[in-house]
């Protein structure tokens, strides 16, 4: 019966704060997916993954924020609040970034991932000066 998405949001969030105060911790966890899935659906996956957090669903909320390509908040979660999932959210990432041709962010976190991708569209040129400015022994590869 609400159609202002601010509203929802709130209504939600609420919600799902008095069922983890009120209910018992399975029913609570039920209410919370719930109402995440539903954030999700319209569009609001930070909020959702700080519901999901609310109960202790990290890899949950990590999901969603990498779905949504929140690449920022799904890493710093995960090296925080889930150490052994990080790499899996690290692999995603990489790929997500060689898939988009984002070579200079994907140096940041692969040089040799970048330096192959500018390799194999041809530019020679910006492989060249990336690899000049990590040694000769790169350069020289």
């Amino acid at each position: 019966m609400v159609n202002e998405p601010a509203k929802l949001i709130a209504l939600w969030n609420k919600a799902s704060e008095l069922a983890v105060k009120f209910l018992d911790e399975d029913k609570a966890v039920v209410m919370v997916r719930n109402a995440a899935r539903q954030l999700k659906e319209m569009g609001q996956p930070a909020a959702a993954a700080q519901l999901y957090l609310s109960v202790d669903s990290v890899r949950d909320a990590v999901d969603i924020l990498m779905e949504a390509r929140d690449w920022t908040r799904a890493r710093k979660i995960a090296q925080e609040l889930e150490p052994d999932y990080y790499p899996r959210v690290e692999v995603a990432y990489r790929e997500w970034l060689r898939a988009e041709g984002k070579a200079d962010q994907l140096a940041d976190v692969d040089l040799g991932g970048a330096l192959e991708m500018l390799a194999a569209q041809g530019q020679w040129d910006q492989v060249l000066q990336k690899a000049q400015k990590h040694g000769t022994e790169l350069l020289n590869k």
